[in-house]
């Protein structure tokens, strides 16, 4: 992310965590008809899963992944 103080823009770079030349192949895997998306219900999905992990752990349950 790039901040000016002569011209309040904030920009941020192209994603290429590595700087190694990956940022076009990520570019194109994000792209992919196969690609991971998340929308509002699979946000709020994830947000009740972890939750009711973090509730169960403070009353001493233990937690298992078996789905």
């Amino acid at each position: 992310m790039k901040v000016t103080f002569f011209h309040p823009r904030i920009q941020f770079e192209p994603i290429d965590p590595l700087a190694d030349g990956l940022g076009e192949e990520i570019a194109r895997e994000q792209q992919e008809p196969q690609a991971i998306r998340l929308d509002q219900s699979d946000i709020t999905d994830i947000q009740r899963f972890w939750t009711d992990v973090e509730e169960d752990l403070h009353r001493g349950n233990s937690v298992e992944f078996s789905e």
